[in-house]
């Protein structure tokens, strides 16, 4: 749960000062207070789009890199994953994996779901190429996959 808060805490600050202005400026009833909020509205938009746009250019420009010559800090790497130690199985799936992402959501209505549970995985895999291996620890990672699976069980959504 803490590692989802930290991922969407921008997302969260950001939401939260635009309700925040838009009630002030509901409490106002004035075209200044109006245009005064929706001006704030409009910064606070566009320094999260730059705040986007520059985590974007740091990701597109990190060069994949072998695990040998790796540098400190940001670093993208390619290889081939494996346990450290005992084999994972996934939350839902109860496959074997290395890292795993899962949401449980409940129908609501026609295409509304409440999330009744979700999490991921923080155990530590190794990676290898054929230059060296290393372990990843994804509790401080951020892991992008294309991987997903996705099923429905009544008025149950799963998602791996």
């Amino acid at each position: 749960m803490l590692v989802t808060l930290r991922r969407s805490y921008a997302q969260l600050v950001t939401s939260g000062a635009q309700l925040l202005l838009l009630f002030i400026g509901l409490r106002l009833e004035s075209r200044n207070g109006w245009l005064i909020c929706l001006s704030a509205m409009a910064a606070i938009s566009i320094l999260a789009w730059l705040s986007a746009l520059g985590r974007l250019r740091t990701i597109r420009d990190t060069p994949t890199s072998r695990i040998a010559s790796a540098a400190q800090g940001y670093v993208e790497l390619a290889g081939r994953g494996y346990p450290f130690g005992e084999p994972m199985l996934g939350r839902l799936s109860l496959l074997p994996c290395l890292w795993y992402r899962y949401k449980i959501e409940k129908r609501e209505s026609e295409n509304k779901w409440k999330t009744m549970d979700s999490g991921e995985s923080d155990d530590t895999f190794i990676l290898r190429d054929d230059t060296g291996e290393c372990v990843v620890d994804p509790e401080q990672a951020e892991i992008l996959t294309r991987h997903r699976d996705q099923w429905h069980d009544g008025d149950y959504r799963y998602t791996e």
